[in-house]
């Protein structure tokens, strides 16, 4: 499956709901609910509650996290907000501020796939 890009050149105000992979190079404000996994690259800029299967970051972020497998920071990325996840990895390099909850026992619950309205 191809992952949707959200390019440089824009800016998203509101929520993201989805199930596939993303990837943000652009800016977003809002929330983003994803059943994959997100990407934040090198410009991309968040403010954002977010949820989803894995987060990768390597732009800027700010809000809270929740993955239900995996918080990446990789050296340059930056975030400020609290991160839940069963395994989270911070890079020599990267910058974090924030509380961090690694719950016992693995994986979070999946939420449930947005519903679809009339078509």
């Amino acid at each position: 499956m191809v992952a949707g890009v959200i390019g440089k050149g824009l800016h998203i105000k509101g929520e993201l709901h989805g199930e596939e992979d993303l990837i943000i190079e652009g800016s977003v404000e809002g929330t983003i609910t994803m059943q994959k996994s997100l990407a934040i690259e090198t410009g991309g800029q968040i403010k954002a509650d977010i949820e989803t299967e894995n987060i990768t970051i390597r732009g800027e972020m700010q809000g809270n996290l929740r993955a239900r497998q995996k918080i990446t920071i990789h050296a340059g990325g930056r975030l400020l907000g609290d991160v839940q996840a069963p395994r989270i990895e911070i890079e020599d390099g990267a910058y974090y501020k924030g509380n961090i909850d690694m719950p016992e026992g693995g994986k979070l619950q999946a939420p449930p796939p947005p519903e679809r309205k009339g078509r």
